[in-house]
Order: structure tokens, then sequence, then C-alpha cells
């Protein structure tokens, strides 16, 4: 890679429009990262569909700023509140929060702040130097070598939970169950662990003869066709599942507030407390 491709590089990145595009994405990025529950991927998928209608450097520049803004922001909450803004906060969470107990929260998310700047831009650099070379790589990959890195990840997260290997086994087995439904995360592709795979866009076998086709797109149309009859009745079903989503969060809200307030009548001195106890 020469000099002028870098400098060629450089310069597209340093544009006014670029630069006003990584300011505003890295501002959706704290705000998507400070919210416990909103990971760094969720506002990847909500930046994704502005994109399109973006050129491909100023595109690939706000996904970019946004992920790494979230996954940084995620110290916040984890900081302040004692829960992980995004998944990558968790590990360090309760040390972080002593921290803050300690008076020493500004130490606490300052640290986090510079090292996470430093790791990306160490990140940037291997990338860069190294792209060509992992590339060759990654593509001699086989399931065999898939199998032992996905065995290697589960191991790494049993060992974190190091006060009760037992209970990480348990949860970990019960993730991979909750895993195994719906659709993959990557790619949307059906999930189907058993001998016989389904085609999802028809219903149907590969190996379904064509009467057996003509069956079975008939019954669909057939089952579609008197679920759209009763509008009353999907109606009345949308409504009492909004009722009780509305009914369910008010009470969840109504259980914080109380755990909220018994927090701050134990301990008045050093703040609120999260979990309480």
């Amino acid at each position: 890679m020469t000099t002028a491709v870098l400098l060629q590089a450089l310069g597209l990145v340093l544009d006014p429009h670029v630069l006003l595009v990584i300011f505003c994405s890295a501002l959706f990025g704290l705000f998507v990262g400070c919210i416990p529950g909103l990971t760094a991927t969720m506002a990847t998928a909500l930046l994704v569909p502005i994109t399109f209608f973006m050129p491909p450097v100023p595109a690939v520049a706000a996904i970019v700023t946004a992920t790494a803004m979230a996954i940084f922001s995620g110290d916040i909450p984890g900081a302040l509140l004692r829960i992980p803004g995004t998944p990558a906060s968790a590990a360090y969470t309760d040390e972080s929060y002593r921290m803050t107990l300690k008076g020493q929260a500004e130490l606490a998310l300052g640290a986090g702040l510079v090292f996470s700047a430093i790791g990306g831009l160490f990140g940037t650099i291997v990338m860069i130097l190294f792209s060509p070379a992992l590339a060759e790589i990654a593509l001699k990959f086989s399931s065999f070598e898939y199998f032992w890195l996905v065995v290697l990840g589960l191991a790494g997260a049993v060992f974190i939970g190091n006060a009760s290997v037992l209970k990480a086994c348990i949860s970990l087995l019960l993730g991979l169950l909750i895993a195994c439904i719906g659709l993959e995360n990557p790619a949307a592709h059906p999930l189907h662990h058993g001998f016989a795979p389904v085609d999802e866009r028809r219903g149907t076998h590969p190996h379904d003869g064509g009467h057996v086709r003509h069956l079975r797109v008939a019954a669909l149309h057939h089952q579609h066709g008197s679920a759209g009859g009763d509008r009353g009745q999907q109606n009345r079903k949308y409504f009492s599942l909004a009722c009780g989503t509305c009914s369910g969060s008010t009470a969840g809200l109504w259980c914080a507030a109380a755990l909220w307030e018994r927090s701050l009548a134990s301990s008045p001195d050093r703040g609120p407390t999260w979990p309480p106890g």
C-alpha cells in the first residue's frame, strides 16, 4: 500500500461533509449506547437504512463511528447505575461501579474513553496493515476451524463465570437453546436443525413433487384469505395485545420506581444504588 493511496484516503475522510456525518453519527451512537438494552448492533441496524441515500464514504464512516461510540458509551450506565449499556461493558461493570461509589466516576469514565480510543486506533492500524494476509487465511477456513473457534468462545464464556462454573454452563446451554429458534442473525437464514431443509419462501421441501407444491400453495392462499377476511377480529387481537403490553410496562415501571425509592431511603448519603439491596 503506497503513500499516495493513504493520502488519497485521508483526503476523503477529512472532507467537511464526511466530518459532519461523523459528528452526527457520534452523537447518535452516544445516545443509543447510554440506554441499557439498546446495543451497538441496534444502533447500526437503525442507521443502515439511512445510509442507503448517502455516498459510500460518508455511509461507511457513519456506521463505523456510531458503532464505536455506542460501545464506549455503554460504560456510562455501567459506571453510574451498574447496568451495562452494551454487552461489551458487562465485563468491568462491577469495578467501575465500585469506583463510582468511592467518588471516582470521572476516573472510571475517563479510563474507558482513553483506552477505547487507543484500542480503536490500534485495531485500525492492524486492519490497514494485515487485512490482505488475514483475508487469505480466512478464506482457507473450513468447518473444522469454525467449530474450534466456537468451542474457544464458549469455553471463554464459561471461564468468565468463575464463581459458579455449573451456573455458567447452565446459562450457556440455555442461551444456545434459545439461539436455535428463529432466523440466523447476520443473514436472516432460517435455522433448521433437522435433516429436512425447508424452503421458507414457499413452505415446501425442495424435493417435493409439483403437485404437492401446488397443494401447499393453495392451502397457504386459503389460509391467508380466511385470515384477511375478518379484519375486525384482527383489530381486536391487536388491541388486546397493545393493552397487555401497556399494562405490563406500567406494572414494571411501578415496581422499578418502588425499588428505586427503597434504595434512596436505605442509603441517603451515598446516593441510589442499583440493584437495591
